[in-house]
């Protein structure tokens, strides 16, 4: 197989393309910055007896909001009943990962915040299962809202209709399965219409809106079980949707960053949430070949509320922290707090508060969740069912990795070039094929 840029079948697993870690593992330039996976964020500080700190680990599509009022609250320098101050850190993390992250110990939050519910099951169900008890046994009130969707070209999306007419998972996996491609609508230039997506068992956009796609092909938006999923007719518009994937990922943003940096070539749209759509337009507005457009499915989607979990049966979580958590709450759910939201492209969950979004920003501001109808969260099992049927549809990788084991690469070069690929390896899947050159002075 080859590793061009072009080939569709490479798979993207470790947020950068094949060929991009292949010239890391071959240059050894910067080994430390070149690594398979994104390592954990360290664990949260809790040494300071004077204060009560609270670590809150959160999905990175709200980070800056996030930043932005943990600052102003920790300024405020909120107190407990007892008159301790408050401290709260926030490490960004994918849902998924910091999931699994949790379950094997490497993070210990004192609350944790994940793009939907659906994560907040299946951690409580594998806690249960260890312990006796859920993790959470409260229900995790929503903080705020970044449905998911697809982030596509402008100029494509109107294409397609877009705004005035629904774009649908149909409309999605039609187009890439015609090969016809964009001449479908008028449009021969654009060629093989290009999609991408990002690993459901890691990536919160991923998860739902494969899933959204099991409720579209099932015809609900709630009651989804792991029987409709692997019904005949949901793994058949699977394979379609990944025999015509042209590039994979673990995060939306890297699959974004992409988009910014080699434009329609590259990619035609992918999955992400409304607010990192905007988000790029605004912060990458003179690199972008087109602005972005964010489409709603048409047949309904997942609001991602966003949910804020204490994690009240956990035995390294204080009563004082379990406080804390609960007055952080209060304050991310004040008018003021969710106004700011906002600005940082998210959606309040206080239906009182006017919204503030306009087309040219990249959304339609009148879909709301009576238009666009808010998908009931996976159960655990149904969770699963998706990254079953994934990994049975998807596209199998045949990856090539040239390590060159000259004199120029002793000490840490080696030691980092190993580790990475090793990382990089715990990605791939039974059925995958890897291929490992070792070179000297030539190949």
């Amino acid at each position: 197989m080859s590793i061009q840029d072009e080939t569709r079948t490479t798979r993207d697993l470790i947020n950068f393309s094949i060929r991009y870690l292949v010239a890391c593992l071959i240059l050894a330039a910067i080994m430390m910055g070149c690594t398979a996976i994104t390592p954990p964020p360290p664990p949260c500080s809790t040494t300071n007896a004077a204060t009560v700190e609270v670590c809150v680990y959160s999905s990175d599509t709200k980070e800056d909001w996030l930043d932005a009022v943990t600052s102003a609250f920790n300024a405020a320098q909120v107190k407990t009943g007892a008159g301790k101050p408050i401290v709260v850190q926030v490490f960004h993390v994918s849902s998924g990962t910091s999931q699994q992250d949790i379950l094997s110990g490497k993070i210990k939050p004192t609350a944790w915040s994940p793009g939907d519910q659906s994560w907040v099951y299946g951690l409580n169900q594998e806690w249960e299962k260890r312990a006796g008890k859920p993790l959470t046994p409260e229900a995790c009130q929503p903080t705020v809202y970044a449905p998911v969707g697809f982030a596509m070209w402008r100029p494509m999306a109107e294409a397609l209709g877009w705004p005035d007419k629904p774009v649908s998972w149909d409309t999605i996996v039609e187009l890439a399965a015609d090969p016809q491609g964009w001449a479908r609508y008028g449009n021969p230039q654009w060629g093989q219409f290009k999609f991408g997506h990002t690993h459901p068992a890691h990536s919160n956009s991923g998860l739902l809106l494969l899933t959204a796609l099991a409720y579209s092909v099932n015809d609900r938006t709630s009651g989804l079980t792991p029987e409709m999923v692997k019904s005949a007719a949901f793994v058949d518009a699977m394979r379609s949707v990944e025999l015509h994937t042209y590039h994979y990922g673990t995060r939306s943003k890297n699959l974004l960053d992409l988009m910014v940096k080699r434009g329609p070539e590259y990619l035609h749209a992918t999955n992400t949430s409304e607010a990192d759509t905007l988000k790029y337009n605004q912060d990458y507005a003179g690199q972008l070949r087109f602005p972005l457009a964010f489409i709603f499915p048409a047949e309904g989607t997942f609001w991602a509320e966003q949910p804020y979990c204490i994690l009240d049966n956990a035995d390294w979580v204080s009563d004082e922290q379990k406080e804390a958590a609960r007055l952080f709450e209060a304050y991310l759910h004040q008018r003021e707090q969710q106004e700011l939201a906002m600005s940082y492209n998210l959606r309040p969950v206080d239906a009182s508060i006017p919204l503030t979004f306009t087309l040219d920003m990249g959304t339609d501001p009148h879909v709301t969740p009576q238009t666009v109808p808010n998908f009931e969260s996976p159960l655990p099992e149904v969770s699963q069912a998706v990254i079953d049927v994934f990994y049975q549809t998807k596209k199998k990788a045949a990856v090539v990795i040239a390590i060159d084991t000259s004199g120029s690469m002793r000490g840490d070069k080696i030691k980092n070039a190993t580790e990475a690929t090793a990382r990089f390896l715990t990605y791939l899947q039974k059925e995958d094929e890897v291929f490992v050159l070792q070179f000297n002075d030539q190949p």
